[in-house]
């Protein structure tokens, strides 16, 4: 979504401290007392665009499954109005425009469904991939955005009521609704706990999904963004913070931090590596969570930072990029 990124550094600046040193992990509580050494950041490299596909307005959303790319937009290029374009990982070819409600915002995939938050209506619009048929639109929370996809249900965030969202996706029917920090705006469900994200909160709300209860609070560094889990670890971007910070969920502790350039966004594991999308260029970042090197940067394009987020999915053995800007998706080879 758009969001107004000046007033939310002033306010925060003065209060978080981001724990980045060179390009090596810093390690703070909780966390071994062995790092490793610092080393020069690698040069950007210009990565080769495999495709570029038009889907219209103002693409944000994506995500990948049942063969396809799956791409949320204001407006889409054959329609003019909001849907989901769905792409061939393949051959790039556009496959469907599928409508759905004001503002998508995110695309999830999970059981047997492609799922999309639709900010402007307070909807969740449920799709099912072998028809392109839309099953349901169910009414949830104020401000719908990030989906954590449950063992047994979807959870989807909901920036204007503070909270996360339990959707039965038997009922296609909101459950609950669980109160968690300032703005939230992703979720992972990982290790037994819903991990939400709280932009102007600069904090981590881990939910206990059997009791609905925020279990820990933990703090990050300016403006979390996007939320992963991997190796045994839930991993956050902060987007003012210029860092990718590390969580242990046995301790609920920030127990790393590596930083990862401008207005870090999309975060995204793959081939054992974290890839972060910046919100300008996007310029793509390659870490080794295991050692906290930045192993590779990569331009992808040369626009400005979007008041929007930039986020990845993987396919085909590519990383996609929606580019907000002209309204676009990016396939780009990944560089070994």
């Amino acid at each position: 979504m758009r969001r107004g990124t000046g007033m939310l550094a002033l306010a925060l600046l003065a209060s978080v401290a981001t724990a980045c040193e060179g390009t090596r992990t810093v390690v703070v509580s909780g966390a071994p007392s062995s790092s490793p050494s610092p080393s020069a950041t690698p040069s950007p490299v210009a990565l080769p665009t495999l495709a570029t596909v038009a889907v219209g307005g103002e693409p944000t959303g994506i995500a990948a499954g049942f063969g396809s790319v799956w791409v949320a937009t204001s407006a889409s290029a054959r329609t003019g109005a909001p849907a989901v374009v769905r792409i061939a990982e393949g051959t790039a070819a556009v496959q469907a425009t599928i409508a759905v409600g004001a503002a998508p915002r995110q695309v999830a995939i999970g059981f047997d469904s492609v799922w999309v938050s639709n900010h402007d209506d307070d909807t969740v619009t449920r799709i099912e991939p072998e028809t392109n048929e839309v099953l349901a639109t169910i009414p949830v929370c104020d401000g719908p955005e990030g989906f954590g996809v449950g063992t047994s249900a979807m959870w989807v965030v909901c920036q204007g009521a503070g909270t996360v969202g339990r959707i039965d996706p038997g009922a296609n029917q909101l459950l609950d609704q669980v109160a968690v920090g300032r703005q939230p705006r992703f979720a992972v469900a990982a290790f037994g706990s819903i991990w939400v994200s709280n932009e102007l909160g600069s904090s981590i709300s881990r939910v206990d999904p059997r009791s609905g209860r925020v279990t820990a609070t933990v703090p990050t560094g300016i403006s979390p963004l996007a939320v992963a889990a991997f190796d045994g670890t839930v991993w956050v971007t902060n987007g003012l913070g210029g860092s990718v910070q590390a969580i242990d969920p046995a301790t609920s502790q920030v127990i790393a931090a590596i930083p990862a350039g401008d207005r870090p966004d999309g975060l995204l594991p793959v081939a054992g590596s974290l890839w972060v999308v910046s919100d300008a260029g996007p310029v793509l970042t390659r870490l080794n969570p295991r050692s906290g090197l930045v192993t590779g940067t990569f331009v992808v394009a040369n626009h400005p930072a979007i008041d929007a987020n930039r986020l990845l999915a993987v396919a085909d053995g590519a990383l996609w990029i929606p580019i907000f800007e002209d309204g676009s998706v990016l396939k780009i080879g990944i560089p070994v």
